[in-house]
């Protein structure tokens, strides 16, 4: 009988993480269903998982304690993406400071889908996040694909009253924070 080599620690590590990731995923799916006719809901919290898991990979920090600290640090305000996050852990003091430095930008994009690629109605959403890694910064970057009625609602307003075709907000760093 063959002897298997051990299992790397890093291997090891990710594999524990799964069902942490399973439940997330399993809480995000479920508010994203009860969620589905509140486009801004739905594109915040879309937001907020992405770049958790990117703090994830780049800090260790788990992926729910980046989502409640990213609320926390987004002043979130919107009660149907608040009563998704209150169950999750509040990220400890030493975890606060490891997110802080660690998550050096946050944007978000939406802008329409290349003429030749698109119907009249295709836009896209496009999250990225620079995240310090040691010396680096590492971008980590999504582009998914909407319709129009699943775009925000001031992003459909900004598109409708300016005429512009490429709505960009900077979540962080925010003026205030000067990072």
């Amino acid at each position: 009988m063959g002897r298997f080599p051990p299992i790397p620690a890093n291997v090891y590590r990710m594999v524990e993480k799964i069902p942490i990731l399973l439940r997330t995923l399993e809480s995000l799916v479920a508010a994203l269903e009860k969620l589905s006719g509140r486009p801004d809901a739905v594109n915040k919290l879309a937001v907020y998982a992405f770049a958790a898991e990117a703090l994830q990979r780049s800090s260790g920090v788990s992926s729910n304690e980046a989502l409640g600290w990213l609320a926390l640090e987004l002043d979130e305000q919107d009660p149907d993406v608040l009563r998704w996050l209150r169950d999750l852990p509040r990220p400890s003091i030493a975890a606060d400071a490891l997110l802080r430095r660690t998550l050096l930008s946050l944007s978000v994009t939406f802008r329409p889908v290349a003429p030749a690629k698109r119907g009249p109605q295709d836009w896209e959403r496009v999250i990225t996040t620079y995240c310090r890694q040691g010396e680096t910064a590492k971008m980590h970057r999504v582009t998914d694909r909407l319709d129009w009625s699943e775009l925000p609602e001031d992003v459909r307003g900004a598109c409708l009253a300016e005429g512009t075709d490429e709505i960009a907000f900077n979540l962080i760093p925010t003026p205030a924070q000067g990072r």
